[in-house]
């Protein structure tokens, strides 16, 4: 979305971008249930409220931070999203 030359691009960044969403969600809300270690309801509801709180704060995001930085500024949040993808030193060692 942060490249799309024209409008009809950004619909079609947004279906991928569901997409992507409804491939992973499953496996990723799984791995919240395993880490739960014993508290069922806990981890599952844990990552509900997280992704509700990251719905919520998308428009705030937008208007405050967004707007002011321009398409090209999109583009930064992408990179921090993928650095804290990257695996950390205590995950390797397991």
């Amino acid at each position: 979305m942060a490249l799309a030359p024209n409008f009809p691009s950004v619909p079609a960044a947004v279906v991928l971008v569901g997409i992507g969403s409804a491939v992973f969600h499953p496996e990723s809300s799984r791995v919240a249930y395993l880490a739960a270690a014993g508290k069922r309801g806990l981890a599952p509801s844990i990552f509900q409220v997280g992704g509700n709180v990251g719905s919520a704060l998308g428009p705030v995001m937008t208007a405050l931070v967004l707007v002011r930085l321009g398409q090209p500024g999109v583009i930064r949040f992408t990179f921090a999203a993928a650095a804290a993808l990257l695996p950390k030193d205590e995950a390797m060692k397991r």
